[in-house]
């Protein structure tokens, strides 16, 4: 059963595990940690815009200034930010991180400004390289987990960008690069588990979470990228494609073991489930909903692994995906008239509404109610509204959406009480 913390709080207060004083000392200091936020907030939003600023203010000025002012600008924009995070650290922890983010910000532009002042033609992922060391030697000695975030995303894009470099105008390697970054993502999103918890643990949790659903889409629409290249591009070499799909596979899932020890086995699961993604490569009307129903699947499996490790957030997101997959799926539906996936989905938001009951968990009652609105919606658009006149048409629509629309409402609060009452 997945609950917040401040039920938890008072469960274990009425089971007598710990005394009211020590749950009010709790409350007390979560309410001060949450306190901090506007501060955290406005340093963090100060801090891009201050980048931002003199990153702008030295472009509109670039060919007005000789290559020495440029370098030295260069030089200067690095070291400022670091040595401000220096001279505040005593005194606002927080406000010398958001510094010192920014000077590692700054190196990565520094190190490609200075490659177009002395015109370096040189191999442009290295650049990547440089910035990350960079960031990975702040990291190292601040032991600061702003810094060793920021490392995680340079190094695979600079991987990335290593393979981007060496398949340039060749097909078959977009499957490669897609599938990996995909399963480092997944890695990232089941870093944060309850015996590892951190800072560092919870910000990988959130790239993770936002890379999820592009990199889902990312391999789907790589896996039918051959169709659409030029007809004069060559094949990626085999033995290219071998160190790829190695490395594809092998760095995602060394990276979970690294961050989940044994738990990581949850994560070769994942593989299996990316690597069949990856193989819908056929075309055909079925090819969609056979993509579709996987997704589902997908998002039922990331459900089940965040109630195992009982992560809320991961399960809101695999809710919001399977909102995305089945809205997807109603529209493949439509446009290929195939009344029976009205019934699937009709009887999957029952299951879902159902679920949420006996977990209990009102987000997915919530869920549940809307993708059934979705699907009559749906369907009355498509098999009944074009066998009615105009008017009528409307009319129906329109009354469907006010009584409809009522009734959901009625139905889904009396259900979100009830799930209230008994958890009281």
């Amino acid at each position: 059963m997945l609950r917040s913390w401040q039920t938890s709080l008072q469960s274990w207060v009425d089971a007598g595990l710990i005394d009211p004083a020590t749950a009010e000392r709790i409350r007390a200091f979560e309410d001060k940690h949450v306190q901090r936020w506007p501060a955290l907030f406005a340093w963090g939003l100060g801090g891009l815009m201050l980048s931002a600023g003199v990153l702008l203010f030295v472009a509109a000025h670039w060919d007005e200034l000789s290559p020495a002012v440029r370098f030295s600008l260069v030089l200067l924009l690095v070291a400022a930010f670091h040595v401000a995070g220096g001279i505040t650290a005593r005194a606002y922890e927080v406000l010398a991180t958001v510094f010192h983010a920014v000077g590692t910000v700054a190196l990565g532009a520094g190190i490609f400004l200075a490659a177009q002042i002395f015109h370096l033609q040189e191999h442009w992922p290295g650049g990547l390289l440089l910035w990350a060391l960079g960031a990975w030697l702040a990291a190292w000695v601040r032991r600061d987990w702003v810094q060793a975030a920021l490392a995680a995303v340079l190094t695979p894009a600079w991987l990335a960008s290593e393979w981007m470099a060496r398949t340039e105008r060749l097909r078959g390697g977009e499957g490669v690069l897609a599938e990996g970054l995909l399963l480092l993502a997944i890695a990232y999103l089941t870093a944060y588990t309850a015996e590892k918890a951190s800072a560092f643990r919870y910000t990988l949790e959130a790239l993770g979470a936002v890379a999820l659903i592009p990199g889902v889409v990312l391999v789907a629409v790589a896996a039918s990228q051959g169709f659409d290249v030029e007809p004069d591009w060559g094949a990626v070499p085999a033995g290219w494609k071998i160190v790829g799909w190695t490395l594809a596979f092998a760095l995602p899932l060394g990276t979970a073991f690294l961050l989940r020890g044994r738990a990581a086995w949850m994560n070769l699961g994942a593989a299996v489930w990316v690597a069949v993604l990856g193989a819908f490569s056929w075309r055909g009307t079925y090819r969609e909903l056979v993509l579709y129903l996987w997704c589902l699947v997908g998002s039922l499996g990331l459900m089940a692994w965040s109630i195992h490790e009982e992560r809320r957030r991961r399960l809101h997101l695999g809710l919001l995906t399977l909102f995305i997959t089945a809205v997807l799926l109603l529209a493949w539906a439509e446009r290929y008239d195939k009344a029976l996936a009205y019934l699937g989905c009709a009887l999957g938001s029952a299951a879902l509404v159902g679920w949420g009951i006996r977990a209990p968990l009102k987000e997915a009652i919530n869920v549940g109610v809307g993708l059934f609105a979705l699907t009559v919606g749906f369907f009355y658009f498509s098999t009944v509204m074009d066998k009615l006149s105009r008017s009528a048409s409307l009319i129906g629509f329109g009354l469907l959406f006010l009584i409809g629309g009522w009734l959901l409402e009625r139905t889904r609060r009396r259900l979100i009480a009830r799930l209230e009452a008994g958890g009281r």
